[in-house]
């Protein structure tokens, strides 16, 4: 799997579309605002390298009445973190919190389970 932590995004959300190995895995979707996305890989693989190729839509600051960026701005990305599955989270899934609190969140249902 592959989370990508959103940041940010432009007023209107951001189209975005992941590619891992020239394959497209995540189609081009509307995100919005701060968001963490977990794509599956499509099966195990070991492997020395991987190329990943995030593509979305921009947005111009200035655009926005009283604004006076002229940037051309696409998606802020805070976090990119390849692993295994650590939870029954369906592939594809879309969370509104950070991929540190979902995984501390695993952490404790397994430490429960453990205790149990």
């Amino acid at each position: 799997y592959v989370w990508i932590e959103v940041a940010a995004t432009g007023p209107g959300g951001a189209k975005l579309a992941v590619y891992v190995d020239q394959k497209r895995l995540f189609r081009s979707r509307t995100v919005r605002g701060r968001r963490t996305l977990r794509i599956s890989l499509g099966g195990k693989r070991i492997t020395n390298g991987i190329s990943l190729r995030l593509k979305s839509t921009t947005f111009v600051p200035a655009a926005t009445p009283g604004e006076f960026d002229n940037r051309v701005l696409g998606l802020a990305i805070r976090r990119i973190v390849f692993g295994a599955k650590l939870s029954s989270y369906q592939p594809n899934a879309e969370f509104d919190r950070s991929i540190v609190s979902l995984v501390r969140k695993n952490v404790r249902k397994l430490g429960r389970r453990k205790a149990a």
